[in-house]
């Protein structure tokens, strides 16, 4: 039976791979685990509490949170930290979807408006977060642009300032 000389090559290759692995020297390990160099949590209760949004009960509060979450984006935007926008983009999102259940307590006239202004939120969080990530900020200022205004809806239909 006679193989491929691609895979005969491949093969001799990896057998090589392989068996120099067994020649390599490697590094005595420690009693000691490495002393961690970021302050991680000490409980999965720790890790939850910093990854988890605290939600107003009142929607009046929720959206003064989406407004103060508006502000540390548009501070990281204007700082030209790009990479760290998603954290309050996507707290204002999570805020955004709990105001969601407060919605039918509006006027009429202010329903719709809300949830598409709440469906924008959603939305233009995750392309901060993407094009954040890309560092493109021809990109992160459209979507910050419509980001704005569905905060200001809200802003405004809870008459907040």
């Amino acid at each position: 039976m006679r193989m491929s000389p691609r895979l005969t090559s491949f093969g001799v290759v990896a057998l090589a791979f392989w068996c120099s692995l067994g020649s390599v020297a490697r590094p005595q390990r420690s009693s000691q685990p490495p002393a961690p160099s970021v302050d991680l949590p000490a409980t999965v209760d720790d890790l939850a509490s910093r990854l988890i949004v605290p939600i107003p009960d009142e929607p009046e509060d929720i959206a003064i949170e989406i407004g103060l979450r508006d502000l540390r984006v548009q501070r990281l935007i204007r700082q030209g930290v790009f990479t760290e926008v998603y954290v309050p983009a996507l707290e204002a999102k999570d805020l955004a979807l709990a105001l969601e259940a407060h919605r039918d307590d509006l006027p009429e006239e202010w329903r719709e408006p809300v949830r598409l202004a709440i469906t924008t939120i959603v939305r233009t969080a995750w392309l901060l977060d993407k094009y954040g990530d890309l560092g493109n900020r021809r990109k992160v200022d459209r979507a910050y642009g419509l980001y704005r205004s569905a905060v200001a809806s809200v802003r405004a239909a809870y008459g907040i300032r």
